[in-house]
This record gives structure tokens, C-alpha cells and sequence, in this order.
């Protein structure tokens, strides 16, 4: 802000004297931007979901595992939201020019390298498990969670490579001003998948506290598949147009 709108020696400067609104812009930021905080509001509404099932299954202790390996999930898909963050940039400026080919190329390229990152991080993580799970757990109070957790990242790992095709679609959906099918991806996996299949697993199987990671990971897998389906009929059918 001090280079922009105060030293004011950047190749960009801002002049608001000629400023006025114009709805058609208002009209498309919010078409974006309102979708985009819904769906960080349903992913906000399933964590707290997910807690109470978490208690039900293994008590505090599966909260504790969870929350966890959680933070090493996000690591792990931590290069994925950089690629995601410039696949909105390269692909809206792709579709702004209507260079249709180029958004698909783009599309296609970033899920590839996607893939292949999260597949190594997967196999990281499933062969580091237990040196992971020491670095959290060498408290006194939170060694017998130790065997839960290794279980828990063993099991999370299956759906690394499969953030990709979740994660990327919404970067595209967002880059050509659908940020309703972004949302409606985002509830599926969250909402509608995600916390049914938890508790299914859970507890209509009786897997216990396992059934509930094996139901967050099929969740994913299964909305991040449809998002993929979906963005490729979406890219398809604009360069057919």
C-alpha cells in the first residue's frame, strides 16, 4: 500500500478522482467472491460436524488425532494451492482473450504436475508415518494416541493425489466467473459425502474411529472426481463454442 498509494514509483498507479462505480463489475466480483466465502463457511460447518463425530468414534483422542494429522495434510497439499492460485491467474486470463485451447492446456498441465507432487508426498508420508507421528507425541500425555495417528496419516495419504482434481477445478470455475459451480462442488464433497460416509463407516459399518478416516477419504475422492468430470465437460464445451 505505501508503494502504491503513497511513494507512488511503481509502474502501476491508482488515481481515484475519475473513480465511479460500475454494477456490471460489482455484479461479476460478487459473483465470485460470494460463492468463494460460502464455500470457506461449508468447509468451516463440516469441521464442526466432523468434531462431534470424532468425540462419538474415539473421544477427545480422536479430535486429537485428527487435528493433527490434519496439519500434516495441509502441508503435504501446501504446493497444490500455490499451482491452484496460479491456474485462476493464467486461466482467466486465458478465457478473458477467449483462448479456449490454452485454458484446457493450462487445466491439464497443472494437474499433472498436481498429481505427480501429491503422489510423492503420498508416498512420503506413508513410509515416514511413525517418524511423523514422533515428532507429535513425544509428550508423556500424548503417546497413546501414537498408533491412531500413524493409521490416521497411512490412511489420508490414499487421497493426496486426488486433492488435485478437487482443488484445481474450483481455480478454473473461479478464473471464468463460475464460482457457483465451485460452491456446489465444495458442498458436495463437504456436505453432502464427506460427513454421511464419515458416520456410515463409522457406525452403521462399526468401523469405529478408522471408519471414520476411511470416510473422509472416500468422501474427497468421490467429490474431487466429480469436480474433474465436471470442469472437463465445462472446458469442452467451450471450445466447442
Amino acid at each position: 500500500s505505501y508503494w502504491l498509494f503513497f511513494k507512488k514509483d511503481t509502474y502501476v498507479s491508482f488515481d481515484f478522482r475519475n473513480f465511479s462505480f460500475d454494477a456490471k463489475i460489482l455484479k461479476d466480483i460478487f459473483r465470485v467472491d460470494l460463492p468463494a466465502s460460502v464455500q470457506q463457511l461449508s468447509i468451516s460447518f463440516m469441521m464442526l460436524v466432523m468434531n462431534l463425530i470424532f468425540v462419538k468414534a474415539g473421544g477427545t483422542d480422536g479430535v486429537a488425532v485428527f487435528s493433527t494429522g490434519w496439519r500434516v495434510a495441509t502441508i503435504a497439499t501446501l504446493p497444490l494451492m500455490g499451482i491452484a492460485t496460479s491456474v485462476v491467474a493464467v486461466a482467466g486470463a486465458a478465457f478473458g482473450a477467449g483462448a479456449f485451447r490454452k485454458l484446457d492446456i493450462t487445466y491439464n498441465y497443472a494437474l499433472k504436475l498436481g498429481i505427480a507432487i501429491e503422489v510423492c508426498m503420498a508416498i512420503a508420508t506413508f513410509i515416514l508415518a511413525p517418524q511423523i507421528t514422533a515428532v507429535f507425541t513425544q509428550a508423556e500425555g500424548s503417546a497413546r494416541i501414537a498408533d491412531d495417528l500413524v493409521t490416521f496419516l497411512r490412511v489420508l495419504c490414499v487421497f493426496y493425489p486426488t486433492v488435485a482434481f478437487g482443488m484445481l477445478p474450483s481455480s478454473v470455475f473461479q478464473s471464468t466467473g463460475r464460482g457457483m459451480n465451485a460452491l456446489i462442488v465444495t458442498i458436495l464433497r463437504t456436505q453432502d459425502l464427506t460427513l454421511p460416509l464419515s458416520w456410515i463407516f463409522a457406525f452403521i459399518l462399526d468401523l469405529g474411529l478408522p471408519g471414520v478416516w476411511w470416510g473422509v477419504v472416500v468422501g474427497n475422492v468421490i467429490g474431487t472426481l466429480t469436480a474433474f468430470a465436471w470442469v472437463k465437460i465445462f472446458i469442452k464445451n467451450l471450445m466447442k463454442g
